[in-house]
């Protein structure tokens, strides 16, 4: 919403957005040195047990976890491609010459995320996960759909089923974590499910690096496919891999 406004307005569009959102961290991390506890608190359990390690977890979990840690990779990746080669494409493929639309278009985005992630914290974990991938794959063929005849309409509504998909992946694959690591790996399987899937962000790198060699449309062409591709090997895989329900919580 900054950025559009800043775009919209001419009014410092390359700074002030940064700024102002620098200012937001500065106050947040101000709030939170002023509201931490005095005295630190320690978490009481019932019993001890000897600390497993990472790779004894990971191969406590099996497979549930690379396929969470891939499934968050391909939604975020394709997320941070949007926002990177998103208005340029937009405005070349889909005739939006307005980029401070984009910005607002980004902003109803991260919110339908938000609002899917509040909603499938009701629903089964597996089943959170199952439907996001199958919305993903829905949005990437719209999205082809939309490229291939420039029409904006069909690329709004792909933005609006991938927001689903964001949120249900992402709250999917974080609830099966939690349930499958053993409790004594928890901590660490959690640390580096997060630490993995914000690494993967580095995805916009290579495609810009590609953007450079094959030009903008050949290389939204190539990742939306790319992107089709892995989605319904995930998606399948999701299919045939058994994971647990909500009544089956590990321990």
């Amino acid at each position: 919403v900054l950025s559009g406004v800043a775009l919209q307005l001419n009014l410092y569009p390359a700074s002030l957005p940064f700024w102002s959102i620098m200012a937001l961290v500065a106050v947040a991390a101000l709030g939170v040195l002023a509201l931490w506890p005095r005295h630190a608190l320690q978490a009481h359990t019932a019993a001890h047990t000897a600390q497993a390690s990472l790779r004894e977890g990971l191969r406590g979990i099996g497979r549930p976890f690379h396929l969470c840690a891939w499934s968050v990779f391909f939604s975020w990746s394709f997320t941070a491609c949007v926002f990177v080669i998103g208005p340029g494409a937009a405005e070349q493929q889909l005739g939006l010459s307005d980029r401070g639309m984009f910005g607002y278009s980004m902003a109803v985005y991260l919110l339908i995320a938000g609002a899917s992630q509040l909603y499938c914290k009701r629903l089964d974990a597996a089943r959170a996960l199952r439907s996001g991938l199958l919305a993903q794959c829905a949005a990437f063929l719209l999205l082809l759909t939309a490229f291939s005849v420039h029409s904006l309409t069909l690329a709004a509504l792909a933005l609006v089923i991938g927001g689903y998909a964001y949120g249900a992946i992402f709250v999917g694959s974080a609830r099966l974590i939690n349930q499958l690591a053993p409790a004594n790996c928890h901590a660490k399987l959690v640390a580096y499910f997060y630490m993995t899937i914000y690494l993967f962000n580095a995805v916009p790198i290579p495609l810009g690096l590609l953007v450079d060699a094959m030009g903008l449309a050949p290389s939204v062409l190539a990742a939306l496919v790319f992107f089709l591709g892995l989605g319904a090997v995930l998606a399948i895989l999701a299919a045939r891999v058994r994971l647990p329900h909500a009544h089956q919580q590990s321990s």
